[in-house]
């Protein structure tokens, strides 16, 4: 009975999600193009930090970023900052401001913007999680 509730539950909220979204898009067409947009721009966002990540030139900053945030692991809050380490600057020591990382998001966030600014049908921005390189199938089904 309770599964049969769920089922049930589950084929009426898409029908419901598919019914709100062609509503959407007949009666206030420029917010489904932004929801669009939205949707292919957040995958698009998720293939670009997994770009970022896999990139040989930041390796290094992700050794020293990992090194850092295991011997914090290991302080107390007295510790870090005594140690100047919960300081604006603590960041900048660590190279994420004009290191490789920043580079490369600068050049990310440059693609983005176009991804953005594009126009996007109702079925690219429904496949857009699924289509994801940076996000594997089961999970793109539950986003």
């Amino acid at each position: 009975m309770i599964i049969s509730s769920i089922v049930l539950s589950s084929l009426l909220s898409s029908g419901l999600s598919a019914q709100n979204t062609a509503v959407i898009s007949e009666q206030y067409p420029e917010v489904a193009d932004l929801f669009n947009a939205f949707d292919v721009t957040q995958a698009k966002a998720l293939e670009e930090i997994a770009a970022i990540n896999a990139d040989p030139a930041t390796q290094q900053v992700r050794n020293e970023l990992q090194m850092n945030m295991n011997m914090r692991a290991s302080m107390t809050m007295r510790e870090m900052m005594a140690s100047g380490m919960m300081t604006q600057e603590a960041a900048m020591e660590m190279g994420m401001n004009n290191g490789p990382h920043h580079d490369l998001e600068v050049a990310a966030r440059m693609r983005l913007l176009e991804v953005m600014r594009g126009k996007h049908s109702n079925e690219s921005a429904e496949a857009a999680f699924e289509n994801s390189s940076a996000i594997e199938s089961s999970h793109s089904r539950s986003i």
